[in-house]
């Protein structure tokens, strides 16, 4: 589940200024999220095309682990400022090694739940922001979590690139150089099952970046995959 933390879509964020660089995908995670990414990434660079560009995420996430769900639990398809979502549990993976640019994935994992050898530990984590373009352009990578061991219950605190919003400026012309508006986010967790198998949940949301206040994109207690 998501913990105190809840989103409006705003013009005008409430933030202090401060400056970032955007990062591309690797060649590795770029396969890894790519599948996944390019049916709901246009609905992204569609939001551009309005009117008035609304900012939609958080200035910090805090997650709270729920190893008993799954992909049945996806809290984000419902709601508003929420353009699409998707959320996977794959089997047949290994756990991420040292990043390496140059590296690919030759074979696609499963794509299923888990079952009757749960999720008992949280090994590695990585959250991502992306830009506004659909291009899949990393603004955001947070591999804080990257080497753990984390059961349930325990918490994971990151920080949004739209904390780094300058309020001054208008938000259009910050969704290049440097890339600060999120078009939306990404978890990919590794988890260890009770007999020792590695499984990967990923997930993502895509912010529709519409103004209004009864949009409401992030809520105190959303829940999605593992969290």
């Amino acid at each position: 589940m998501t913990a105190s933390t809840t989103s409006r879509c705003t013009s005008i964020p409430d933030t202090m200024t401060r400056h970032t660089r955007p990062t591309r995908l690797s060649s590795a995670m770029r396969v890894a999220l790519s599948s996944f990414l390019l049916a709901s990434i246009s609905h992204t660079a569609q939001a551009e095309d309005a009117v008035t560009l609304c900012s939609c995420s958080p200035t910090t996430f805090q997650f709270v682990l729920s190893l008993d769900q799954n992909c049945d639990q996806n809290d984000y398809l419902d709601n508003t400022g929420i353009s699409d979502s998707l959320c996977f549990i794959e089997e047949g993976v290994a756990l991420p090694e040292a990043p390496e640019p140059e590296e690919t994935e030759t074979d696609g994992p499963i794509r299923r739940l888990q079952t009757d050898d749960p999720v008992v530990e949280i090994v590695s984590v990585q959250f991502l922001e992306f830009d506004t373009s659909g291009d899949l352009v990393v603004i955001n990578q947070d591999d804080t979590y990257v080497d753990v061991s984390l059961g349930d219950g325990a918490l994971l605190n990151f920080t949004s690139a739209s904390s780094f919003l300058d309020t001054s400026i208008p938000l259009e012309d910050q969704t290049s150089s440097p890339a600060l508006v999120a078009g939306g986010a990404s978890m990919i967790l590794y988890g260890k099952t009770a007999s020792g198998n590695i499984i990967r949940n990923r997930f993502l949301w895509i912010y529709d970046m519409n103004c209004g206040r009864d949009n409401s994109p992030v809520n105190t207690g959303d829940e999605i995959g593992w969290v």
